[in-house]
């Protein structure tokens, strides 16, 4: 078999799996973007351990490395499981190092700079603000607020039901603020007949790389100083909620996650609580220096 074929094999088997099709999207462009040198090739003849170096051989993120290694390891494991590959390029291979770096995150100080910069833009502003509170009070994705829709909030229960999320549907709360914030966008300044919860002036639905441009443009407008992305909203919520006491399984249940690890990751997040642990924990903060 081809490795062409094989890849819309393997990605067919996804499909019947239920996988999202943002998964399915991946695997599809991931694998024959960096198989392509090789797509008309036998299977079993071409994907060796030569070939996969030559494939990651790329100057990009270490990130984006270790995306690519999954993908390639996954369809090589499941060439090996339906029997087209003998011997899987991927034995005894070590996966990419991913080095966390401490990052930025928002301030309660600079979360309100934000929520007040938005609602500079009149035309907009009960739909900015509200879409704003709802990504810093629920850690949701750009992605997966564009997919809300009106019937999405249970009002009563405090609940926002995310269909769409990245690992499927699931069920976050929101607090009474945010719940004000959303209210006052559709009773007062959401017009339109779409079923999709935040619309653009034009009254169409708003997508993921609107959102993230919006986030961009109100950040700019808050003179934080630094470029805030929609995604470091996410990471700005986990971060507060933990160190305002949350637990990690809460959060994991909230975030999405499907591995407490990778929740785990924001304990340490940045260089503010990594700092408090050092002084709260480090020996020398028990001890007296000698004069």
């Amino acid at each position: 078999m081809l490795i062409s074929e094989a890849i819309e094999e393997f990605v067919r088997e996804h499909k019947t799996r239920g996988s999202r099709p943002a998964t399915i999207g991946f695997y599809r462009g991931t694998l024959t973007r960096l198989l392509a040198p090789c797509l008309d090739q036998d299977v079993a003849s071409a994907l060796t351990p030569f070939t996969i170096n030559r494939a990651m051989a790329r100057d990009v993120k270490a990130a984006t490395l270790a995306s690519w290694d999954s993908a390639l390891r996954a369809f090589c494991n499941w060439l090996e499981g339906v029997g087209l590959l003998v011997k899987n390029p991927f034995q005894g291979r070590r996966r990419p190092k991913v080095r966390r770096e401490p990052k930025r995150v928002l301030s309660p100080e600079e979360m309100t700079k934000l929520l007040q910069a938005a609602k500079k833009n009149a035309r907009c502003k009960a739909r900015n603000v509200a879409l704003l509170a709802l990504m810093l009070d629920t850690g949701l994705r750009a992605g997966e607020v564009a997919s809300l829709k009106l019937t999405s909030i249970d009002w009563e229960m405090g609940i926002v039901r995310v269909e769409d999320g990245k690992t499927g549907m699931r069920f976050v709360t929101v607090g009474l603020k945010a719940l004000r914030c959303l209210k006052r966008y559709i009773t007062h300044e959401r017009k339109g007949s779409s079923l999709y919860l935040f619309l653009t002036p034009r009254r169409t639905p708003m997508n993921a790389r609107l959102i993230s441009q919006l986030v961009l443009r109100i950040s700019k407008r808050a003179g934080l100083g630094w470029e805030l992305r929609a995604h470091r909203l996410r990471h700005s919520y986990a971060c507060g909620y933990l160190s305002g006491g949350g637990d990690l399984f809460s959060l994991m249940r909230q975030l999405g996650h499907t591995k407490l690890d990778t929740t785990a990751a924001y304990l340490h997040w940045t260089i503010d609580s990594l700092q408090k642990a050092n002084v709260q924990y480090s020996p020398m903060s028990r001890i007296q220096i000698p004069r």
